[in-house]
């Protein structure tokens, strides 16, 4: 996979997600050190925390390890976290003194037994889990974490479309191409704007002379008079070298993204009874008109830390230190591999018989390891499931792992199941594996799938890896 920059240059995106890391990774390492005149610390010292949205998928966690990699950590050194997970252990741990809410609540909101929502906004995802605190104060997960891009650039982009919509495409291709810095500081300025405004908010004002001067020039009119490319022109003001937007129009750059928020948040507050909070952290929820909306909007009492853009890097910290206080976990999807079984007339689909040595056998069946929306303890055991080796003399084994959105899949052909990635499995020196079945067991209770494989006839535990990205 690669990624473009705004030139239209291209680049590895595992490479600039390296590049990053190693970065972040090498300032610390810098600051440590430049203060430590006795030790040396190295980046095998320090346990590093990766935190992912919790709806990223196993192939996006693997890639994040793949560039962890490349910066210079190595796998045992690393943790992917789930961000929303993080957060929610941020606010528990800081409730007291740091979570708030627009009603005289209790300083101390999270008790043993209260089940909250975690509404973590981005710039990029709208990352939705919800939480309930045991006896003991560790976090069980009461619904799989749901969400989508719906976080704060989707303002952005609304705003990008209303410049082009007004100076046309034209002038906004100079003004990017020619003017990058000038650019870049008006979305800045804009993103800044954004966090500010609220609904009581009359008029946003932002700076771009350069815009201004280049759709003059183009346009060989003066501003003042002509706006007809302006759409809402009662609401849009030019003048001095600034745009004046006014509320309704600044709103409704909020509009697309709150509704497929909302929507969210209010399907998991049915499917989730008892919710007793909604727990808002990240970057966009900073915005305060995005959370007097969600105060409107929700009976349920909407809390938010004082730096909900920091939520997610403290409570990684606190995660390194006690990574097993999510005691429970709701699979996303049901899991489970490819295999072939005996074939049996009027049971299964003809078409998927095959004959193989003179047997009739059925292909492509789903055998599930484990059920959408099953809750896992963190280190369960789950069922082990028998496989063989297709032929002797193999040095390693490799199934096919898929995932369904699905209960009752029974195919990995039906709709809604997908493949997840190879499991590769490194045989025993012994040539007969063909006749020696493979005990596999498949843990999903923690961040990141894990495999053990037992070889029944040697009874050695091998050596499996899941490769998501094929």
């Amino acid at each position: 996979m690669t990624l473009k920059d705004m030139t239209g240059k291209s680049m590895r995106a595992v490479d600039i997600f390296a590049a990053c890391i190693k970065y972040l990774k090498d300032h610390l390492l810098d600051q440590i050190n430049g203060d430590n005149e006795y030790v040396t610390v190295i980046a095998p010292d320090i346990h590093w925390i990766i935190t992912v949205p919790a709806i990223w998928n196993d192939s996006a966690k693997q890639f994040m390890r793949e560039a962890a990699r490349e910066a210079g950590i190595d796998d045992d050194s690393l943790t992917i976290a789930l961000e929303p997970e993080v957060a929610s252990m941020y606010c528990k741990a800081k409730a007291r003194t740091q979570v708030n809410s627009a009603t005289n609540q209790d300083s101390e909101p999270f008790q043993p037994g209260t089940k909250y929502l975690v509404l973590d906004l981005g710039g990029g995802t709208a990352d939705i889990t919800c939480h309930e605190i045991q006896e003991d104060g560790n976090l069980a997960e009461l619904h799989q974490a749901t969400g989508g891009d719906y976080g704060g650039n989707n303002v952005d982009d609304e705003f990008r479309q209303f410049l082009t919509k007004t100076f046309g495409t034209n002038v906004m291709s100079q003004f990017k191409d020619q003017y990058l810095e000038e650019y870049l500081e008006l979305f800045n300025a804009f993103d800044r704007k954004k966090r500010l405004f609220n609904c009581n908010t009359e008029t946003v004002t932002l700076s771009c002379p350069v815009l201004l001067e280049i759709y003059k020039r183009t346009s060989a009119a003066d501003m003042k008079v002509d706006n007809t490319n302006c759409e809402l022109l009662s609401n849009v003001q030019f003048e001095h070298g600034k745009i004046r937007i006014g509320n309704s129009l600044f709103s409704s750059f909020f509009d697309q993204t709150l509704s497929n928020i909302i929507h969210l948040v209010s399907d998991l507050l049915h499917k989730v009874p008892d919710l007793s909070y909604i727990v808002m952290v990240g970057g966009f929820s900073e915005s305060r008109y995005v959370y007097n909306r969600m105060q409107e909007m929700f009976t349920t009492k909407v809390l938010r830390p004082d730096e909900p853009s920091g939520a997610v890097m403290k409570g990684a910290v606190l995660f390194g230190d006690c990574h097993t206080i999510i005691t429970r976990r709701i699979s996303k999807y049901s899991y489970g591999i490819a295999r072939m079984v005996k074939f049996k007339p009027g049971f299964h689909p003809p078409e998927k018989k095959r004959i193989i040595d003179g047997f009739a056998y059925v292909d492509d069946i789903f055998n599930k390891h484990i059920e959408i929306g099953q809750s896992i303890a963190i280190g369960q055991d789950v069922e082990c499931q028998e496989y063989f080796p297709a032929q002797n003399g193999l040095t390693q084994a490799v199934l096919e792992v898929y995932a369904s959105k699905d209960k009752s899949t029974w195919f990995v052909t039906d709709e809604g199941c997908f493949f997840v990635g190879l499991l590769k499995i490194n045989l025993s020196k012994y040539s007969d594996h063909k006749q020696w079945p493979l005990h596999v067991k498949i843990r999903f209770g923690g961040t990141e799938l894990v495999v053990e494989v037992l070889e029944v006839k040697t009874k050695e535990v091998l050596t499996a890896v899941v490769d998501f990205l094929g």
